[in-house]
């Protein structure tokens, strides 16, 4: 790892596997600044109003997927929804 302590600039490289993650720190000429793993935490989840609202893959309303998800075979696709404020918590209700 570079040890240079003068850096005013770093890139983070945030890499997200199934059971584990690591953050990575370059410097502008690519040199590892810092690395750090650990056990991937990462509950998977859709947010209602950024599917409902951003997207036509979602029917907020009618608490469903939208028509076009149904017609394209993608309901298995998606994970459970979550509310936006939650971290880790139980599927919303209605979906």
């Amino acid at each position: 790892m570079n040890q240079n302590t003068n850096v005013t600039t770093a890139t983070a490289v945030f890499n997200i596997g199934q059971t584990n993650v690591k953050l990575t720190l370059l410097d502008d000429d690519g040199a590892v600044l810092a690395e750090r793993r650990g056990p991937n935490g990462i509950v998977a989840g859709g947010e209602v109003t950024s599917l409902g609202c951003h997207t036509d893959l979602r029917e907020p309303l009618r608490r469903r997927p939208s028509t076009l998800v149904a017609q394209m075979g993608w309901q298995d696709k998606f994970p459970p929804l979550r509310p936006a404020w939650s971290v880790r918590s139980a599927p919303c209700a209605g979906t």
